[in-house]
């Protein structure tokens, strides 16, 4: 059995970079990378969490090269990238799964909320996709892409879920998503010239989400009893995701076992954005 799953996700001579290292999904995409035997960059604006990840888990130095990165600043980038072959020849896979959010209502945003989540979903992300296409070489004879979008980037968030929460999605999230759906259909065709597949993936909600940052600390946001009944209410399988469910078909499209999949975007939403 061990051996069956290890041939469906043979990940053992990849070199990817991990961009929103540092949280929820960040880290058990490290974890579960680094498992698969696959080198790891692991870049983010904090990296306590990871430096503890790393910690906890015994992790050498040899499977994974930590960068504190601002995606937003295209010339710290370019020396991630740089970093990351240096100390191993050569990246041939990207998860481009940093993203931020605002919460305040339309009505109260502002520039500053506005150019927050483009400079960080829509520029980082691309900034990210230029690097990776400029450093890869076909003779690598294989480059993925896999983006992180939202099913918020397909549908509108249903103001009736969020019940005892103020973290209501918003229009400027949702749009950055959407582009990040969109960019994918983009490079899909404009990176396959150089052997590069690009795909994203749409997920839902997350069980017990954790992407607030304090200090470079993960900070535990408990989703209110409220919002996970009407959340699973609107979900035809009653439930938010756990975050295995959201990183498993990430390292699906990573795989050879995805290698006729090209500009698609998976949605793990159990179905919430069908009805």
């Amino acid at each position: 059995m061990n051996a069956n799953k290890e041939h469906f996700l043979n990940l053992s001579k990849k070199v990817t970079l991990v961009t929103g290292a540092n949280g929820q999904i960040g880290l058990t995409l490290i974890n579960k990378l680094l498992q698969y035997k696959a080198k790891v960059i692991a870049i983010d604006i904090k990296v306590s969490n990871i430096l503890k990840l790393k910690k906890n888990k015994v992790i050498s130095d040899s499977e994974l090269l930590i960068v504190k990165c601002d995606i937003r600043n295209s010339r710290e980038i370019k020396q991630a990238y740089k970093k990351g072959i240096n100390k191993f020849k050569f990246i041939d896979s990207l998860i481009c799964n940093a993203g931020t959010a605002v919460f305040e209502c339309f009505s109260e945003r502002d520039n500053k909320s506005l150019d927050k989540v483009i400079d960080v979903n829509i520029k980082g992300t691309f900034f990210c996709i230029q690097e990776f296409i400029k450093n890869f070489k076909k003779k690598q004879k294989e480059g993925t892409i896999v983006n992180v979008a939202s099913h918020y980037g397909l549908i509108s968030p249903d103001p009736r879920i969020y019940v005892d929460t103020k973290r209501a999605s918003s229009e400027i999230y949702g749009a950055s998503k959407a582009a990040i759906i969109q960019m994918t259909k983009y490079f899909a065709i404009h990176a396959v010239d150089k052997n590069i597949r690009t795909n994203s993936i749409s997920p839902g909600g997350v069980s017990d989400d954790v992407n607030e940052l304090k200090e470079g600390v993960l900070q535990k946001i408990k989703q209110g009893k409220g919002f996970k009944l009407e959340y699973s209410k609107r979900c035809p399988m009653k439930r938010l995701a756990t975050v295995d469910e959201v990183v498993n078909p990430i390292l699906f499209l990573l795989s050879s076992s995805s290698s006729y999949i090209n500009g698609h975007n998976i949605v793990v939403d159990g179905g919430f954005s069908v009805w």
